[in-house]
């Protein structure tokens, strides 16, 4: 939303849009379900937001019940909590569904979304949630794990203390490794409301997942046998590859196409 003569936070020129420190520019609010990055001038010590592409989620999302249950509980929260942070740990199995989970409750949250880079400093990071103030968002800091031994958390736990913040935060993180989880987020619900860990798909997943995909659906059974008893790593990305193909090459037994793909054996 654009306008000429209000009072908003933002000045947007362009596809630019800076917190409003002067008058040039057009007066700009952050739009609900739209996605923006962040970029830092450190000559100007200048934060910039620039509109990104919308999150995009696959034609069919496979979750469970207690998925569906986990995402709405979430949302109820954070629609409950008054200016304050609500952290959400998305950690585990690579190709699990960790990152479709994440776009789907910042999507449903329809709140701006906010993309943070790992190579943005925590300082500044925390001066972006200080400039943010009283407006709602949902930021999204993807694979915390891999930010490093030298990244300074005081910042981070900062933030999700709410020091030096208002309005409502939703702040959504996706780890592939516990072990490199600062130990001041683990066990501290007032910095991390909700942790899902992703395990291995469970057997009605894969089931569905190969329903669906599979063009033979005599193969169901078969395939979901060879599947639980063959991978090592049962995942949504493994599932699916394997399918696909099954489907584009159906003389091949599972076992040659397992041979044949980058799989890991149980």
């Amino acid at each position: 939303m654009e306008k000429k003569n209000n009072k908003g936070k933002f000045i947007k020129v362009g596809n630019s849009i800076s917190f409003k420190f002067s008058t040039d520019g057009l007066d700009y609010d952050l739009q609900p379900g739209s996605v923006y990055t962040v970029s830092y001038d450190r000559y100007e010590e200048k934060l910039t937001l620039s509109e990104a592409p919308s999150l995009k989620l696959p034609e069919k999302v496979y979750s469970s019940e207690s998925d569906d249950k986990f995402m709405k509980k979430i949302l109820n929260r954070f629609q409950k909590s008054k200016d304050e942070v609500t952290g959400v740990m998305l950690s585990g199995l690579k190709g699990s569904g960790k990152t479709v989970m994440c776009k789907k409750i910042a999507l449903d949250s329809n709140l701006p979304i906010i993309l943070i880079d790992k190579s943005l400093y925590p300082s500044v990071l925390c001066k972006l949630f200080n400039l943010l103030e009283d407006v709602d968002v949902c930021a999204i800091i993807d694979e915390i794990d891999k930010l490093g031994e030298d990244y300074d958390d005081s910042y981070l736990l900062k933030i999700l203390d709410g020091i030096n913040s208002s309005g409502r935060k939703l702040m959504l993180f996706t780890c592939n490794n516990d072990d490199m989880i600062s130990e001041f987020l683990i066990d501290r619900c007032s910095r991390i409301r909700y942790w899902r860990e992703f395990d291995e798909m469970n057997k009605e997943l894969i089931k569905s997942i190969l329903e669906d995909r599979l063009n033979d659906k005599n193969e169901v059974k078969s395939v979901l046998d060879f599947i639980v008893s063959r991978f090592g790593c049962v995942s949504f990305d493994n599932v699916s590859s394997f399918a696909q193909e099954i489907n584009e090459n159906p003389k091949d037994t599972f076992e040659e196409l397992f041979n044949d793909m980058n799989l890991s054996v149980k």
